[in-house]
């Protein structure tokens, strides 16, 4: 999938509540090329998540720790089904 399509989806979601792996909850919000959880005060930018989608697919955070900021949200989002495939019918 390219980034385009998946940020496209990033700003579909945002608001939307997601899960760490180790389920912890949180939500986003876009701003300009970056988005922002409600967990941390980081930006996370469109690039980052570009850098990530170069290692799918990974089978947890770790493996995207030393290529990313914040993998631990970077990957819930890039194994969601809203984000990376799939078909919703609430947005």
């Amino acid at each position: 999938m390219s980034i385009d399509n998946v940020w496209d989806r990033i700003i579909r979601y945002e608001g939307d509540l997601f899960h760490t792996v180790r389920g912890l909850p949180f939500t986003y919000k876009v701003v300009r090329n970056a988005i922002i959880t409600d967990r941390t005060n980081r930006s996370l930018t469109k690039s980052n998540i570009e850098k990530a989608l170069q290692y799918l697919p990974v089978k947890n955070p770790g493996q995207i720790t030393n290529a990313v900021q914040g993998s631990s949200y970077v990957y819930a989002l890039l194994t969601d089904v809203r984000i990376i495939g799939g078909h919703s019918t609430s947005k």
